[in-house]
């Protein structure tokens, strides 16, 4: 879990393009506290989770959509060039989504998970508003919202 959290801090330090070290350094210590202060606080709680999906089918509905249109055919006789159309008749069922079976699955979800993220952000912005300082400015941050972006 901890690895998982970790590529996830470094595929949004990566998306914000953090470049200077001291301010990757600042980023990444903010996050680590944060994400700990709230694993105390919201531990993961695995639950086991049931869900459940309609599946619907495509069947006939027993009617039929038909299209005609003509279509040229050229005749040659005896040197005279005649055109004569012929119909042709295109059918098609007409099909409806009827409801077939539910699919029924369930999954081990972190009952904690919402709150936790809820908290870490919650400490990221708390932190960039106490923070705000020309130090901070100085590590290229231009507003308190970057400042929570980049956690």
């Amino acid at each position: 879990m901890r690895i998982i959290i970790t590529m996830a801090v470094l595929l949004v330090l990566s998306a914000c393009q953090i470049k200077d070290p001291e301010q990757r350094r600042l980023a990444l210590d903010i996050q680590n506290q944060c994400e700990s202060a709230a694993m105390n606080k919201y531990p993961i709680r695995e639950i086991k989770k049931s869900f459940s999906e309609p599946v619907y089918e495509n069947v006939p509905t027993g009617e039929m959509n038909c299209e005609t249109t003509m279509i040229r055919q050229p005749h040659v006789v005896v040197g005279i060039g005649t055109v004569s159309h012929k119909p042709v008749t295109k059918c098609t069922q007409v099909m409806k989504k009827e409801f077939s079976h539910n699919q029924n699955w369930t999954e081990m979800v972190d009952k904690n998970k919402e709150r936790r993220t809820a908290s870490i952000k919650q400490c990221k912005e708390s932190w960039c508003d106490k923070n705000f300082d020309d130090k901070y400015w100085s590590l290229g941050f231009n507003d308190a919202e970057r400042c929570a972006r980049t956690k």
